[in-house]
């Protein structure tokens, strides 16, 4: 019975924790509990570079949207497209750049590198109290490099 219990308090805490970032995340923010009266705050990663021929993934953004964009950009009469994932959205960035391939019939080539970006997350004092500051971490990062070598439209798929 007293197992049963503790485990109702830690779901419970669990849940309470769940339900605080949850509330962070739709106020804007990302934001996670952390020990000593902290909450970690993560900044957006900054992106390399602004150039409209840059597909940037992430886990949220529609997977399908990104492919209509990456058509229509190879499409409209350039060679070369980059895709960017970071973290959890590398896979997605394989994927949609794989598929890419796939749906060319042989007339994209796909160069890959990998890389590890620097993130800086704000630490903010809780109600606890806890010192406010910033801490760095690295991430993994894939930028694939799509360059269409034949003028062989795409599928419509």
């Amino acid at each position: 019975k007293a197992k049963k219990q503790a485990a109702g308090t830690a779901a419970g805490a669990e849940g309470e924790v769940a339900g605080e970032v949850a509330a962070a995340g739709a106020a804007g923010g990302r934001k996670k509990k952390a020990r000593d009266g902290v909450t970690v705050q993560k900044r957006p990663a900054q992106k390399s570079s602004s150039d409209r021929l840059d597909i940037f993934v992430n886990r949220t953004s529609e997977f399908a949207s990104h492919m209509a964009r990456a058509k229509k950009l190879l499409q409209s009469g350039h060679n070369t497209i980059t895709i960017h994932g970071l973290g959890a959205a590398i896979n997605r960035a394989i994927n949609l750049a794989l598929q890419l391939q796939i749906q060319s019939l042989g007339s994209i080539k796909l160069s890959t590198r990998t890389d590890t970006v620097m993130l800086v997350d704000d630490l903010l004092p809780g109600e606890e109290g806890g010192e406010g500051g910033c801490q760095v971490r690295s991430n993994s990062a894939v930028h694939i490099t799509v360059t269409q070598t034949l003028p062989k439209p795409l599928t419509k798929n």
